[in-house]
């Protein structure tokens, strides 16, 4: 300090004075920036196990799908063979001219054919309803996620996330 410069030993205990704050404020947003990196990458993190968990939900999902669709198709077929079968016997067995009977194991026969139709349709059409409820759901969490990490990652929308926040903080 020299005592012959008042102006100028002012000027150099305001200049510490500022160093000092600059450096706190430094260290603040160094630790800051610290925390938002660690909680990003643990966000990235979290994003990708869930789009892993969901892609292997939603394959376990089509498999199900695949198995009860092949399992229930197989065995409607077998039954329909089997009553086929039966009504071909019973038809060798009337052929004496019982030409009503004859026409009800027909009529019965497209009846059966139109419950196997419809037993498949049905099957198939929840199945993949479900699949698509999934589906919808993860292609909504996927675009919330996404818009989390373009707003952590864009300078200006970060920015902008932490000047409000500052705000709101004041």
């Amino acid at each position: 300090m020299d005592w012959f410069d008042p102006v100028g030993a002012l000027v150099d205990w305001v200049n510490d004075r500022i160093d000092w704050v600059n450096d706190r404020v430094s260290n603040i947003y160094g630790w800051v920036h610290d925390r938002i990196a660690d909680a990003t990458r643990a966000l990235e993190r979290t994003i990708d196990f869930a789009i892993d968990k969901a892609e292997y939900a939603l394959q376990r999902i089509n498999n199900v799908y695949d198995w009860v669709r092949d399992y229930v198709e197989d065995k409607i077929e077998k039954a329909i063979r089997g009553f086929e079968w039966v009504l071909e016997e019973a038809a060798d067995f009337f052929t004496s001219g019982l030409n009503q009977v004859w026409t009800a194991i027909e009529q019965a026969l497209d009846r059966a054919e139109e419950v196997r139709e419809w037993a498949i349709e049905w099957v198939t059409e929840t199945i993949e309803n479900a699949i698509d409820t999934v589906m919808a759901t993860i292609e909504d969490l996927q675009r919330i996620l996404s818009t989390v990490y373009n707003t952590l990652f864009d300078p200006e929308k970060f920015a902008e996330l932490i000047e409000r926040t500052i705000e709101a903080v004041w």
